[in-house]
């Protein structure tokens, strides 16, 4: 939140939504919907990154306008919605894939799970048909994990219960009504 109050002292930042550089203003720095209802995200601030989004997108810039022209960014935004609405969104990754445009597709959880980057780096495993994701922030020197126990139901109640000050006895009735399941 620096970075906004920063913003707001230097009267660069606004509490309406929608009115600011980085909550969607910003024709360059927003999600589009694709032809098939999926999306892209276009985060393109620096000028080399614009220009490179605007090429693939093959945009005339002088059509376009100023990037940081704030008069013309509705009309932008409508420009970017109409072209980003012509191809289906795996299509515009192959149009951005390997540029520094700053397009990325929106993925779900089950395809970020499988989306190359991160399979080489070993975000998630699979273990007895659950996909896990890996322990994050992980440091270098740290281990992957390879699995993940799963406590039996009630396994732990005696322990947890006991910590929140309930004796054996009253442990008892909980379980001989119901309310607790025992391990």
């Amino acid at each position: 939140m620096g970075f906004v109050y920063g913003m707001k002292g230097a009267g660069a930042w606004q509490v309406k939504r929608e009115a600011n550089l980085l909550d969607g203003a910003a024709p360059f720095y927003r999600c589009y919907t694709c032809a098939d209802g999926k999306f892209v995200a276009v985060g393109s601030i620096e000028p080399q990154f614009f220009a490179i989004m605007i090429e693939r997108l093959g945009i005339d810039l002088a059509q376009y306008g100023g990037q940081n022209d704030r008069s013309k960014w509705p009309a932008q935004h409508q420009m970017l919605e109409a072209v980003f609405a012509e191809k289906d969104r795996d299509e515009w990754d192959a149009i951005f894939a390997g540029t520094d445009a700053c397009v990325t597709p929106v993925l779900d959880y089950e395809e970020a799970a499988l989306h190359p980057a991160n399979a080489a780096r070993q975000t998630h495993f699979e273990q007895t048909g659950w996909t896990h994701p890996q322990i994050a922030p992980r440091l270098a020197s740290q281990p992957l994990a390879k699995a993940f126990a799963k406590p039996d139901k009630g396994a732990d109640h005696m322990v947890i219960l006991s910590a929140a000050g309930l004796g054996e006895a009253d442990i008892a009735a909980l379980v001989a009504t119901g309310a607790v399941i025992a391990g």
